[in-house]
């Protein structure tokens, strides 16, 4: 090849070379051109974002928490009329009578009132969303409040807030489904497979003090749930089958007051048998040993056939909870709550099973609607 073809060739590659990455430059301009946002952007939105949402959470907790001290304030100087006043200061009784503040409709009407005040101090106007109050006694005074609505934001990097209310749609986790509906043949039986005398009652005990039972009662903690069998247990063997509310409630009184106290019905008629002495619905007269009937309300507002039972163990409070009205440790105290123990799930040989709850947690939502209290006629 001679020097002049060289030449040639070297210059068609070095036109083809550059026309190649002329194309290349045209094509990544227009696509450059095509994206809505330089990369990272969105991500850096969204951090933004969030950190305004942290800002307006801590805003709310904070007008949560001065509402809450200056209600609970407030509500201790209300409802005292009746009982006159010692100096500056109102009596809660005198001899005659007592003129204790009803705290829980004090606190709820107080708190709405200073929640507002502190909620408009926002820079921004943060939309009112509902509540729902619940008050827990336990040795703490715990004011819980569930949103009916909540509060959203728009993914953006401006300073405004842009809040906008929505309203919850929530399915219920897996832990506080209620259990499906047993058509009436297929309800639990109201008489439970009593054992044999290969498993005897206890001696009775004498009339009057029943905190064995309770004691007794304490030792199936942990047992497994039945929704549909039947059968009085011992401690030892109650996870072969699993005990209902009012199974377990029986198969204490069983093991400790004998056969012939044994309460029989679901667990909204178990203070109705002649083997039990009603004694109303006050927790003051609450004795260890003592039982509890409810209706059980669905989510529908309708009742189950069965209702809720289970026994007082003492005052004190719970800890360690294992899902939904249901607490593994129990620790005495004679300025506490009152506290149960009770058999709660949704399936045979099921958790969470035996285990505590207190008064104010129990029976806080009107799910387990509280008919009456009962003592074994042995204990009364």
């Amino acid at each position: 090849m001679n020097k002049r073809a060289k030449i040639l060739l070297i210059g068609i590659v070095i036109l083809f070379v550059s026309y190649v990455m002329f194309r290349l430059y045209v094509s990544t301009q227009s696509k450059i051109n095509n994206f809505e946002s330089i990369i990272g952007q969105k991500q850096l939105q969204l951090i933004k974002t969030y950190q305004k949402g942290e800002k307006a959470l801590y805003f709310i907790d904070e007008a949560a928490q001065l509402a809450f001290n200056a209600a609970l304030y407030e509500s201790f100087n209300d409802g005292f009329g009746g009982c006159g006043k010692l100096g500056e200061y109102s009596l809660y009784n005198t001899e005659e009578k007592d003129c204790y503040p009803n705290m829980k409709d004090n606190l709820k009407k107080n708190f709405d009132k200073y929640f507002k005040e502190y909620f408009d101090l926002f820079p921004e106007e943060i939309p009112e969303i509902e509540y729902e109050y619940y008050i827990l006694e336990n040795t703490n005074l715990d004011f819980v409040a569930k949103p009916k609505q909540y509060l959203r934001m728009d993914v953006n990097d401006n300073e405004d807030y842009n809040f906008k209310k929505d309203t919850i749609v929530v399915e219920k986790p897996k832990e506080i489904e209620e259990p499906s509906i047993i058509e009436p043949d297929d309800e639990p039986h109201n008489d439970p497979t009593v054992p044999d005398d290969e498993f005897p009652p206890t001696e009775p005990q004498p009339q009057g003090n029943c905190q064995f039972v309770a004691d007794y009662a304490q030792r199936y903690l942990g047992c497994v749930y039945s929704l549909t069998e039947v059968a009085i247990l011992t401690p030892e063997t109650c996870n072969s089958i699993g005990l209902t509310c009012a199974t377990f409630v029986g198969s204490a009184v069983y093991y400790t007051l004998g056969a012939d106290q044994l309460p029989y019905g679901h667990g909204r008629e178990k203070c109705e048998g002649s083997k039990m002495t009603k004694i109303g619905t006050s927790a003051k007269s609450l004795l260890p040993g003592d039982v509890f009937q409810t209706e059980l309300r669905k989510s529908n507002g309708a009742y189950t056939a069965w209702g809720h039972t289970g026994m007082y163990v003492g005052r004190g409070y719970v800890s360690n909870p294992d899902g939904v009205y249901c607490f593994k440790s129990y620790t005495p105290d004679s300025n506490g709550d009152y506290i149960f123990i009770h058999s709660y799930g949704w399936q045979n040989k099921g958790k969470p099973g035996v285990c505590y709850d207190s008064y104010s947690h129990l029976f806080i939502d009107d799910i387990f609607v509280l008919t009456s209290f009962c003592r074994p006629n042995k204990c009364v």
